[in-house]
């Protein structure tokens, strides 16, 4: 069997007189055959050619990938506002930066300078997630050779520990909300610890007044699909509430935080976000001696070391302000 050397492959006469010429092109080897050296010259151009334009053909933009990843690989599994909040992270952030590229020419510096560009700690978590998330399904669906995410430095996002309202705080604010439009919507938060879409998810026919309790619709983790009991405050506030439609408070998020952080302000609540009412439900469990347990089931966490770093926050408040008395006490 005879056999040339060339810099791009390797000619060999089979014993059958055929000749193969073997190259290689984008990382694979290719072969082409014939009887005759100057066909095989011909037909490695036609493949050479043919090559090329299957490159050509399978590249792709993020931006249209991000478009598919979205609806076949998410949307089905998300609820309506975490998708359309996925859709508007990447039509922001991601659509006329990184989507304008191709996604077997994104790099990890590429990808660490868009990160890098955005303000917000959480934000920057969420983007990260979302890029990496989707790259990794283009690597396993063979678009990509590699995940490039895997040399960008990840982003860190730290949870701020949350505050809870005094006593005197939660006084002022009922007091002030008498003549709030959204006072229901915000005792109602007051009253039940719920997250913000949790209580504006709520249509009529989850409360069960029959049973005393109302069904909560959360999507964060499996138990935050629960049942929160229906108090007598509670039950006063949806009495207030005329069932014009088929939710409780049908209002939106971003309004319904804006207007909180207007009344935060007016008040000269300092630190104070719609988020603590949720904390400050835990903090008045905590008083009332319910069990940590009772506690976790109610407020929807997952894990009870969530409600246990809550409650310990709440005790360190406790315990100084028991400090405070004490050094008071003293002549």
């Amino acid at each position: 069997m005879q056999k040339e050397q060339f810099k791009i492959g390797s000619l060999r006469q089979r014993a059958n007189g055929l000749y193969e010429f073997r190259f290689y092109k984008n990382g694979r080897q290719l072969s082409v055959y014939s009887r005759k050296k100057t066909i095989i010259r011909q037909k490695f151009k036609q493949a050479l050619t043919v090559n090329q334009q299957k490159v050509k053909m399978q590249i792709i933009l993020y931006k249209d990938f991000l478009q598919t990843w979205l609806n076949t690989y998410k949307k089905p599994y998300l609820q309506v506002t975490s998708y359309k909040n996925i859709e508007c992270i990447i039509n922001k952030y991601l659509v006329n930066t990184l989507g304008l590229k191709a996604i077997n020419k994104i790099t990890a510096a590429q990808i660490q300078i868009v990160i890098n560009s955005i303000d917000k700690s959480r934000t920057r978590q969420i983007l990260a997630n979302i890029i990496n998330n989707s790259l990794e399904i283009a690597h396993k669906i063979n678009l990509i050779y590699t995940n490039p995410f895997n040399l960008v430095e990840k982003p860190k996002h730290t949870t701020k520990n949350r505050i809870a309202l005094t006593r005197d705080q939660q006084q002022k604010l009922i007091v002030y909300l008498q003549s709030h439009p959204l006072k229901n919507l915000y005792l109602f938060y007051l009253y039940t610890g719920v997250r913000r879409a949790e209580a504006l998810k709520i249509e009529w026919l989850d409360i069960n007044r029959d049973k005393g309790y109302i069904l909560i619709k959360g999507t964060k983790s499996k138990t935050s699909y629960r049942e929160i009991p229906l108090t007598s405050q509670i039950g006063a506030i949806l009495e207030e509430i005329k069932p014009y439609t088929k939710r409780v408070f049908a209002y939106n998020n971003d309004y319904v935080s804006q207007e909180f952080t207007k009344i935060c302000y007016k008040l000269d609540f300092k630190n104070i976000c719609l988020h603590s009412l949720r904390h400050t439900y835990a903090s008045n469990l905590y008083e009332l001696g319910i069990p940590l347990k009772i506690t976790q089931k109610w407020l929807g966490h997952s894990k009870a070391e969530t409600t246990s770093n809550i409650y310990t926050h709440i005790s360190n408040d406790y315990e100084q302000m028991y400090i405070d008395k004490l050094n008071k006490s003293y002549p």
